[in-house]
This record gives C-alpha cells, sequence and structure tokens, in this order.
C-alpha cells in the first residue's frame, strides 16, 4: 500500500469515526458547534519517516492554528521549542 493510499484510508476511519461515535473529540467538538469535519480538503503539510519528527510538526501546526484547529497534540512544545522550529521551518 502506497503512502498515499493509507492516508486516504485513516481519513475515511477518521470521517467514520466521527459518525459512529459520540465519544470522539472531533465529533464532541463539533456537535456542540456550528461547524463540521471537512476530510476532503484534507493535503500533507509534510512527510517524515519518523514518528518523532511527526508528531514534532503535529505539535507546530496546532501551536500555530491556536483556536482555529481543534485537535490536540501528542506531546507539548515550549514557547523556546515553538519558536526555534518557527526559524527552522521560514529557513527552508
Amino acid at each position: 500500500m502506497s503512502r498515499w493510499s493509507g492516508f486516504r484510508r485513516r481519513e475515511r476511519e477518521h470521517a467514520a469515526a466521527t459518525k459512529a461515535t459520540l465519544s470522539g473529540h472531533l465529533t464532541t467538538h463539533c456537535s456542540g458547534n456550528a461547524c463540521a469535519s471537512s476530510f476532503g480538503d484534507t493535503w500533507f503539510l509534510a512527510r517524515y519517516l519518523d514518528r518523532v519528527s511527526r508528531e514534532l510538526r503535529e505539535a507546530f501546526e496546532i501551536q500555530a492554528k491556536d483556536k482555529k484547529c481543534i485537535s490536540d497534540t501528542s506531546l507539548s512544545l515550549s514557547w523556546n521549542e515553538y519558536s526555534f522550529l518557527l526559524g527552522e521551518l521560514n529557513r527552508t
């Protein structure tokens, strides 16, 4: 299975989970607010081979979106860590 088909499979699983259970984070958020998930508009921000790199980028992106992002991170970044990553990503 290619990475792309794996990504789309996980996207379909997330979409189904939001309809199947009321206990999920996304479902809980959307049921209490006037919003909806838009899995069809999902795209890759970056590709990383190792879990730590993916989780760092995920934490950075979620922190950068602040209140516009309803997801939660697997790990937390300090302000110094966030600032460092911001500088590194702006250099590339």
